[in-house]
C-alpha cells in the first residue's frame, strides 16, 4: 500500500466493502483496519452501510466496535440511502436511489467529530430522482 501511494499521484482511500453473507469470523472488520492502517499508513473510505452490512450479518448492532475502527484515518465517508433488508434484522439493503437513512444520519453525527483527517463526505445517488439528491445533500 505504501508503494502503491507514492507511484499514484492522487490519494487512494481503500473502501471497507459491502457483505451480503457473512465470512470467516477470525477477525472484525475493526480489527483488521485498524492492522492495516498501523501497517500501512493508509487513508480509508468509511462507508457507513458497509459497516452496518458486516455488523449485521454476525448478528451485531450496526456499529458494534466501531471504537477499535481507525476513525482518525478517514479521508471520506461514503453514504447512500438504505434500510435495514430483512425481519429479522440481518442485513443491511443500500438503496442508491432513496433518502437517507435517519440512522445514518446519527451515526454521521458520532463519526464525523472523530475523523480528524477527514476531506469528504458524498452521497451515493444512483438513478434518484432530483429531490433525493437534494434532501441527502441538505442533510449532509
Amino acid at each position: 500500500m505504501r508503494e502503491i501511494c507514492q507511484r499514484v499521484p492522487v490519494p487512494l482511500f481503500p473502501e471497507v466493502p459491502h457483505f451480503y453473507m457473512p465470512g470467516p469470523d477470525e477477525m472484525h472488520l475493526a480489527t483488521f483496519f485498524r492492522r492495516f492502517v498501523d501497517e500501512t499508513g493508509a487513508m480509508l473510505n468509511f462507508d457507513v452501510g458497509h459497516f452496518f452490512s458486516y455488523n449485521l450479518l454476525h448478528g451485531h448492532p450496526p456499529l458494534h466496535r466501531i471504537e477499535e475502527f481507525p476513525l482518525e484515518h478517514v479521508g471520506e465517508i461514503n453514504t447512500a440511502g438504505g434500510m435495514v433488508g430483512d425481519p429479522e434484522g440481518g442485513s443491511w439493503v443500500d438503496d442508491y436511489a432513496g433518502p437517507l437513512n435517519p440512522f445514518t444520519e446519527e451515526v454521521l453525527r458520532y463519526v464525523i467529530p472523530r475523523c480528524t483527517r477527514l476531506q469528504a463526505v458524498y452521497t451515493e445517488t444512483i438513478g434518484a430522482e432530483p429531490w433525493v439528491l437534494f434532501h441527502n445533500l441538505e442533510r449532509l
